[in-house]
C-alpha cells in the first residue's frame, strides 16, 4: 500500500485506478494458473494490503446435467453458502497460496501496461485542462528537416512542458527568433489530441492568442470580463494590434491596458522579446474604429463601403509613412483588425482629385475592370432568366407571325 501512495503521488494517478489495475492482473494471475477462464473477483483490504481470490458460481437446480465452468449444484453450494439460492450466485474462497513465476511474470505486464495507459489517461486529461493557455516551457533541442519537395529545410524545436515534451513547427515560431537549448519561452496550447502513444500537444510561440492571455495576465479588467478583446490580429516577433472595448462607463479601456507610465504593456513586450503592441479602442462606428486602427498615424478623414469592405483613408502629407508603416505592416495589420481593406491617401491626393472632377466616393467603388466570380445560384439564375427570355419572345414572334400585316423576318 505504501508503494502504491507513491505512484500515485509520483505518476499522478487515480489510486481508484491503480488498485483495479492490481485486481485485474490478479485475475489474470489466477486464470493463467488455473488454465481456466472461470469468474473470478478480487477483494483488496485498502489498508493492509492483503488480498483474497474469490470464484464466483452460478447457483443452478441439482438435476443439471451439464454444469458450465462457473456453474455449481444447490446441494454443493450449501456448503459454501447456507443462504445460497437456485438462479443466484455465491463465492468461494479460492486463493491460492502462490500464483507460480509465469503468473506473476504475466501479472506484473499487466500491470505495466495498465499503468501506461493510465498514465497516459492522466497526463493527456491534465493538459486537455490547459488547453486555450500559457505554459512555460524549456527549449529542448532544434532540428533541421529537409524537406521532401526539395525545397527549404524546416525548423522543428522541441519544447519540454515538464512531463513531457511536443514539437514546435514553423508556423507556430516566430521568423527570425533564435532558440536555444535550456531558453524558456511562453507558449500557448492551441490543440490537445489523444493517441495511443500518449497525449500529442500542440503548442505556438507566434499565436496572437499568447499576446491575450500574457494581457490578461497583467490586467485584471480583462481576466473580470470589465474590459473585453473584440479583435486581435498579430505578426509574431514585429507587431501586434488588440481592439478593446471597455464595458463600464468609468473605465478607459486602452489607458487600464497600458498601465500607469506603460508598465502594463511593457510587462508584456518584455515577454514577447520587445515585440511593439498597439491597444486602440474598437468603436461600433467603422470609420471611427478604422481610424483607431491606424494609430500611431494621425487619420483626418475615412471613406468606407461597410457592404464591400473597402476603405479610404485621408492622412496628413507627413504622417503616409507612419499610416503605411515599415513594409506596410502598419496598414496591414489595421485591414485585418477592422476586416475592411484600406487604402491611404494624402491630403494633397485628395486635391488633385478634386482638381481632375474625380469624386472622393469612387475611391471605395469596385472598378469596372474588377469582376465577382459568380457563385452557382447566380448562374443558375442567369440561365433561367436567358430561357425564360427566349420563350416569351418566340411566343411574341409566333403571335406576331400569325398577325396580318406584320413584318417577319424568317432568318431572325
Amino acid at each position: 500500500m505504501n508503494l502504491i501512495d507513491i505512484l500515485t503521488a509520483e505518476k499522478g494517478i487515480n489510486k481508484d485506478v491503480l488498485l483495479e489495475t492490481i485486481k485485474h492482473a490478479l485475475q489474470t494471475a489466477y486464470r493463467k494458473k488455473v488454465g481456466k477462464d472461470v469468474d473470478v473477483d478480487i477483494v483488496v483490504d485498502e489498508k493492509t494490503g492483503a488480498y483474497r481470490v474469490f470464484a464466483v458460481k452460478n447457483v443452478v437446480d441439482d438435476g443439471c446435467e451439464e454444469l458450465g465452468e462457473n456453474d455449481i449444484v444447490y446441494r454443493d453450494a450449501l456448503k459454501y453458502d447456507s443462504k445460497a439460492e437456485v438462479g443466484g450466485t455465491i463465492s468461494i474462497d479460492v486463493t491460492p497460496k502462490d500464483f507460480g513465476r509465469m503468473a506473476v511474470l504475466n501479472a506484473k505486464q499487466v500491470i505495466e501496461q495498465k499503468l501506461k495507459e493510465a498514465e497516459r489517461d492522466s497526463l493527456y486529461e491534465e493538459f486537455a485542462a490547459k488547453q486555450d493557455e500559457i505554459i512555460i516551457g524549456t527549449v529542448q533541442r532544434v532540428e533541421m528537416k529537409p524537406d521532401p519537395l526539395g525545397g527549404k529545410p524546416k525548423k522543428t524545436v522541441y519544447v519540454n512542458l515538464d512531463k513531457t515534451d511536443c514539437a514546435m513547427y514553423e508556423k507556430d515560431q516566430v521568423a527570425g527568433e533564435v532558440y536555444k537549448s535550456n531558453m524558456k519561452i511562453p507558449v500557448y496550447v492551441y490543440k490537445v489530441e489523444k493517441t495511443t502513444k500518449g497525449p500529442r500537444i500542440f503548442v505556438s510561440h507566434s499565436h496572437p492568442n499568447l499576446v491575450v492571455r500574457l494581457l490578461e495576465r497583467e490586467v485584471p479588467e480583462l481576466a473580470d470580463g470589465s474590459i473585453v478583446i473584440k479583435s486581435i490580429t498579430r505578426e509574431a516577433g514585429a507587431r501586434t494590434k488588440i481592439a478593446v472595448f471597455s464595458r463600464l462607463e468609468n473605465v478607459d479601456a486602452v489607458g487600464t491596458c497600458i498601465g500607469t507610465k506603460g508598465m502594463r504593456i511593457s510587462a508584456v513586450m518584455k515577454e514577447l522579446k520587445n515585440e511593439k503592441i498597439d491597444v486602440i479602442e474598437w468603436n461600433k462606428d467603422m470609420k471611427q474604429f478604422i481610424a483607431n486602427a491606424l494609430m500611431p498615424a494621425k487619420v483626418k478623414n475615412v471613406i468606407a463601403d461597410e457592404e464591400g469592405k473597402r476603405a479610404v483613408a485621408i492622412v496628413p502629407d507627413n504622417e503616409l509613412s507612419v499610416a503605411i508603416g515599415k513594409e506596410g505592416i502598419n496598414v496591414r495589420l489595421a485591414s485585418k483588425l477592422t476586416g475592411m481593406k484600406i487604402d491611404i491617401k494624402t491630403v494633397s491626393d485628395l486635391k488633385k482629385m478634386e482638381q481632375d472632377h474625380i469624386g472622393i466616393d469612387s475611391l471605395v467603388k469596385p472598378s469596372k475592370k474588377e469582376t465577382v466570380e459568380p457563385d452557382e445560384t447566380d448562374v443558375l439564375d442567369d440561365i433561367m432568366r436567358e430561357f425564360e427570355a427566349v420563350i416569351t419572345d418566340s411566343s411574341d414572334n409566333a403571335d406576331r407571325k400569325s398577325k396580318p400585316g406584320v413584318d417577319w423576318d424568317e432568318d431572325a
